[in-house]
């Protein structure tokens, strides 16, 4: 016993927050999840909004993040969000405020990492929604390079039987990328 408690005193805690975007009860009952709190999500309902939520702690009203696109009427335009319109730090950057490090995987509003403020203890890899594959800091971005293909966005350039196997196969390319980096980093 005495063995066990001096081994995790040595061992730095660690933090693995796994979310599985667009899941519902019938989704997490497929993947063996039983004991569920009650699903719920933010106003409105949608990747964006909800994971920008989870990041930073507050709602959509706060953070500004509302969807893919904002709409700026003085310059009569549309564009994308991206990390510089959120208003609120982000987990990331609260745990480089106590010297911890993160990585951030796959998180929509993460693309730019310029747009985020704290980031000299976090990696950085752009989600499937990002406009370029990117890992920021950059050395780690030429080290990975061959992981970080291109997602399968035109699903309508595929045969029916091709698309799932396109998407197993860019899954499966960027895991191990994701698992090499969580191992390593």
């Amino acid at each position: 016993m005495k063995i066990f408690l001096e081994v995790m005193l040595l061992e730095k805690p660690k933090v693995a927050i796994i979310g599985l975007d667009g899941a519902n009860k019938t989704t997490a009952e497929l993947v063996g999840i039983t004991s569920l709190y009650e699903f719920i999500s933010t106003i409105p309902p949608y990747t964006p909004p909800s994971w920008t939520s989870i990041l930073t702690g507050v709602n959509p009203a706060k953070h500004g993040v509302i969807g893919w696109q904002k709409v700026q009427l003085k310059e009569n335009k549309v564009s994308l969000m991206t990390s510089r319109d959120v208003k609120y730090p982000r987990l990331s950057e609260l745990l480089e405020s106590a010297n911890l490090k993160s990585i951030l995987i796959n998180l929509p509003m993460t693309y730019p990492s310029r747009g985020i403020k704290k980031k000299d203890k976090t990696i950085i890899v752009s989600d499937w929604a990002a406009p370029e594959q990117t890992i920021f800091p950059k050395k780690l971005e030429e080290k990975y390079r061959e992981y970080l293909v291109d997602p399968p966005h035109e699903w309508y350039k595929h045969k029916k039987r091709e698309y799932p196997k396109k998407v197993k196969e860019y899954t499966e390319t960027r895991l191990n990328l994701y698992y090499d980096l969580l191992e390593k980093e």
